[in-house]
């Protein structure tokens, strides 16, 4: 993935709303300093050999077994959770996973 397009939202009881002003332009400005070290593929690979490092096999379970506690409790908030991180950790894993042992891109 090269790029993506941001939509700050919240999740509510009534659904889904766009962040608007100042909580927008908060997340805006976390979002870039989050961002800053995954500006290149060396940086990518970096963060994420290090939360397998310090999470591990365990960790990452438990990420996912917090989404799906949320996902019992508040369904909707808990299956936005679950594609989101699950489109971006799937297709990171995957295309980090060949960067380290250097399989050819399908």
């Amino acid at each position: 993935m090269s790029a993506i397009q941001i939509i700050p939202y919240e999740i509510g009881p009534c659904g889904l709303m766009r962040l608007k002003e100042e909580k927008l332009q908060g997340i805006l400005k976390k979002l870039d300093a989050l961002s800053a070290p995954l500006e290149n593929a060396h940086g990518i690979a970096d963060a994420w050999h290090g939360f397998l490092n310090y999470y591990g096999a365990d960790g990452f379970k438990n990420e996912i077994r917090h989404m799906m506690n949320r996902f019992e409790n508040e369904r909707a908030k808990g299956a936005a959770m679950l594609c989101v991180q699950l489109r971006l950790v799937c297709s990171a894993g995957v295309s980090l996973v060949r960067v380290k042992d250097k399989s050819p891109v399908a």
